[in-house]
Order: structure tokens, then C-alpha cells, then sequence
């Protein structure tokens, strides 16, 4: 069983799968496929294509504000070394 979702990660968009997904063989998943049953068709369509995008810009403000942090903990500990 693959456990995919869509992504432009590779320029198109396409599904893809990461190592952290679910993944495994079906005989592994028995539990997933008693849970999931026959399963229904879906009775309404879900555009979640770009549900996600403002999440980039607080993992680059929280990237800055680390480098920033380790910056300074550098320049002081140059400092008291001069």
C-alpha cells in the first residue's frame, strides 16, 4: 500500500511519497486496510492544493532567527577571546 499525496516537489504536480510516509507492504498494514474497510466513493471534492503554502514563510523567519542566534553567540565568544 502506498500512502502518497500531491506535490510539486519535482516541478509538476504529481503524487509523491517521502520515507516518513506509512508505506509498507500490504501483508505489514493489515491494520490500516480494517480500518480503511471497502471503503465509499467520496460524496464531495476537496481542493487542498495550497492549503499549505504560508508555512514556508515561518520555517524561513525561524531558520533566520536561528542563524541569527548562532551568529551572536560567535561574535561574543570572539569577543571575550580578544
Amino acid at each position: 500500500m502506498v500512502y502518497a499525496h500531491e506535490s510539486t516537489m519535482y516541478g509538476a504536480k504529481s503524487l509523491v511519497t517521502i520515507i516518513c510516509d506509512r508505506t509498507n507492504e500490504l501483508s505489514a498494514l493489515q491494520g490500516d486496510l480494517e480500518i480503511l474497510d471497502e471503503g465509499q466513493p467520496p460524496i464531495e471534492e476537496v481542493n487542498l492544493s495550497g492549503k499549505h503554502d504560508g508555512n514556508q514563510f515561518y520555517i524561513w523567519v525561524a531558520l533566520a532567527l536561528a542563524i541569527g542566534v548562532v551568529l551572536i553567540f560567535v561574535m561574543k565568544r570572539r569577543k571575550k577571546q580578544n
